[in-house]
C-alpha cells in the first residue's frame, strides 16, 4: 500500500554499483558549422492533378502549375533539395489559386445563367 511508499533513492540497495556517465555538456554549432539534414530520395510528382485543373477549371493557372510540376521534376532527378523544396511550393501555391479562381469563376457563370433563365 501507499503506508509503506518510498522514493528511489530510499530503497537501500537499489542504485548501488550503478553509475549513469553525465550527458555531454550541449554546445550550439556556430554558424559554419551547420549542415544541412540529410533527405532522403526526391520523389517526383504527379501531373494529373495539373492536368485535371487545367482541362476543368482554370487553364492558365493549370499550364503554369504544368511547367512548375516539370521543373520540380527535374531538380528531383538532379537531387538538389533545395531547388525542389522551393518549386515544390510555388507548385501548390499555384494549384490553389488555380482551383479557387477557377471555383469561383465556375460559381459565377452557374450563378448568371440560371438568373439568365
Amino acid at each position: 500500500g501507499t503506508e509503506t511508499w518510498q522514493t528511489a533513492r530510499e530503497v537501500a540497495g537499489l542504485f548501488s554499483g550503478v553509475s549513469a556517465p553525465l550527458p555531454p555538456a550541449f554546445t550550439a554549432p556556430s554558424s559554419n558549422e551547420y549542415t544541412a539534414p540529410e533527405h532522403g530520395p526526391l520523389q517526383p510528382v504527379g501531373y494529373i492533378g495539373p492536368v485535371a485543373l487545367t482541362l476543368c477549371l482554370c487553364l492558365i493557372g493549370g499550364i503554369v502549375t504544368i511547367v512548375y510540376t516539370s521543373q520540380v521534376n527535374e531538380a528531383a532527378a538532379r537531387g538538389d533539395a533545395e531547388a525542389y523544396t522551393r518549386l515544390k511550393s510555388t507548385r501548390q501555391g499555384w494549384i490553389i489559386a488555380s482551383l479557387i479562381i477557377g471555383l469561383l469563376t465556375t460559381g459565377i457563370q452557374v450563378a448568371y445563367y440560371i438568373a439568365d433563365a
